[in-house]
């Protein structure tokens, strides 16, 4: 999970450890990118909107853009228009979470891609 929101990605990072997913947390795309990349995780959650060298876009392309990266990527953001979400899909992400987020969400979302995770 990539988000540079402390709260945000802790409260998800119970979430999903609660249901038995084991969660590494970067706090930038960069560093996002890196870990995805070494760690080749079954799913990434990336904040679209990041300080720092690029953002959660940009870091994004880079990972789907590796060979070596088999995993799915699902955007989270407050950003909720057609538009915003039709950016995340165009910049290679599988799959869009609208902040904030229920419990159920996250969930619904992950069960879309469950045999893609098996």
């Amino acid at each position: 999970m990539v988000d540079d929101e402390p709260t945000n990605a802790e409260i998800l990072s119970l979430l999903l450890s609660r249901e038995g997913h084991q969660v590494t947390i970067a706090s930038d795309g960069p560093s996002g990118v890196e870990a995805a990349l070494r760690l080749n995780p079954d799913m990434v959650f990336m904040d679209v909107l990041m300080p720092g060298d690029f953002d959660g876009l940009e870091a994004i392309r880079r990972i789907k853009d590796a060979p070596s990266f088999t995993g799915i990527v699902i955007c989270q953001s407050a950003r909720a228009s057609g538009a915003d979400q039709e950016e995340g899909m165009v910049s290679g992400a599988d799959g869009y979470l609208i902040k904030p987020f229920k419990r159920r969400d996250v969930l619904d979302l992950i069960a879309q891609f469950e045999d893609r995770l098996s």
